[in-house]
């Protein structure tokens, strides 16, 4: 439920010490058209349906060292870097997990089309920056992350076409090298200045 120094400083302190991390990549999911989807769904069904994307979700973040940090409904956020020694293999990761998120929901789609299911689709948005993060309250402790980073990797997430990973420029410059990128130009955000964007494309051939 918490990350292991987090648990460590709760048992010794009894409240968590706020905690800057200068690089976390973080990541968000958000299904599409999920309201209209939902409502063709039995409650039970639908329960089943998001525990089967949140749990493989939460596998793929594992199998890259990422943080799970909450889930909002029908989003899926989740982070790397959020360790002592980041690096920017983190970016990697992140940006790896994202594909491998992708990949797996353009599976599942072919498999609920070849029986005539419904199925979600999902946008993938990435952006790198500082966070401060710690656990809030008395009672259900929750890890989270705050800061403009956040906010901004949603907005990422907001500006992604269906079954797309969507990267901000500052991720890009970590990845470039490792990653086929195509270039969106400039795109407006919500709130916030005009921004570079970038669709992963999968890994460069070597």
């Amino acid at each position: 439920v918490l990350p292991q120094h987090i648990a460590d400083e709760l048992r010794l302190h009894g409240k968590s010490i706020a905690h800057s991390y200068p690089q976390v990549s973080v990541l968000f999911v958000d299904f599409v058209k999920f309201s209209e989807l939902s409502e063709s769904l039995p409650p039970s069904a639908l329960l089943e349906e998001l525990h089967f994307y949140f749990a493989s979700f939460d596998d793929i973040a594992k199998k890259y060292n990422l943080e799970k940090i909450k889930t909002i409904g029908d989003a899926y956020m989740c982070a790397g870097g959020l360790h002592e020694q980041a690096d920017e293999r983190d970016v990697v990761n992140t940006v790896m997990a994202g594909l491998e998120i992708q990949s797996f929901i353009l599976a599942h789609r072919e498999e609920k089309e070849a029986t005539g299911e419904p199925w979600f689709d999902c946008r993938v948005g990435i952006h790198t920056g500082p966070v401060i993060a710690g656990v809030v309250g008395k009672s259900k402790f929750a890890f989270d992350i705050w800061g403009p980073t956040v906010n901004i990797a949603k907005r990422m997430e907001a500006a992604c076409e269906p079954n797309k990973v969507n990267i901000s420029e500052f991720t890009w410059k970590y990845v470039r090298d490792e990653f086929d990128c195509l270039s969106r130009g400039i795109i407006s955000m919500k709130h916030k200045r005009n921004m570079q964007m970038f669709y992963v494309e999968g890994l460069k051939k070597k």
